[in-house]
């Protein structure tokens, strides 16, 4: 019994070393990349209104994990905004703009402990944003944020099968095709696989 006390108190630690160290790495004042089309930068709340309208799309939802609610409420967009915004995730969630105007979300994510060097990128743009071009300028702008600001060695994405633009989008920016887990996804009453990518630092041109 007391052996299962110190194993448990030393994976409270490690969760606790993990999160301070998190917070060192990832704090910042704020973020702001301008490009000729586009801009990241952080979330405000300003956002809010025009968040649930975009998200509010069946087209959106089917691409994104268990977790992105259909239909989309007011306080859904509340809930994701203050999130954010918050300290926590401040420093690896970011509003996209484009024309002045707020177009999504981009991020850029920290795997765990033995996975230190290794990061996780996606993106989401309201439908009427769906250009190829943008999406592959956006994707580059946060994988050269990655690799510029942390001490990054790989940084990963992963796609629905039936999501084959944005696996194009992945491989013109550099991303090599690693597997394929079958029916792994399980989304509104279908299966598909989950397709994995990644790329090294070695490997990307800016």
């Amino acid at each position: 019994m007391q052996k299962k006390k110190v194993v448990i108190w030393a994976w409270y630690v490690n969760i606790l070393t993990y999160k301070n160290d998190m917070h060192l790495s990832l704090n910042r004042n704020t973020m702001y990349i301008q490009e000729d089309w586009f801009i990241i930068r952080d979330f405000h709340k300003d956002d809010i209104p025009r968040l649930r309208l975009l998200a509010d799309n069946y087209n959106i939802y089917i691409n994104l994990t268990y977790t992105f609610p259909h239909p989309y409420t007011l306080k859904d967009a509340e809930w994701r905004v203050n999130h954010n915004i918050s300290l926590w995730e401040k420093a690896e969630s970011f509003a996209i703009e484009v024309n002045w105007e707020f177009a999504w979300s981009c991020w850029i994510r920290h795997k765990w402990w033995d996975q230190w060097k290794t990061w996780n990128i996606g993106y989401r743009l309201g439908e009427e944003y769906r250009w190829k071009w943008l999406a592959s300028k956006i994707c580059k702008s946060i994988v050269n944020y990655g690799f510029n600001t942390f001490d990054a060695i790989r940084i990963e994405a992963w796609v629905f099968w039936w999501n084959p633009a944005s696996m194009k989008v992945l491989e013109k920016n550099g991303f090599i095709r690693e597997w394929t887990l079958r029916n792994r996804i399980w989304k509104d009453w279908k299966s598909t696989d989950e397709v994995f990518f990644s790329i090294l630092r070695s490997e990307f041109i800016t």
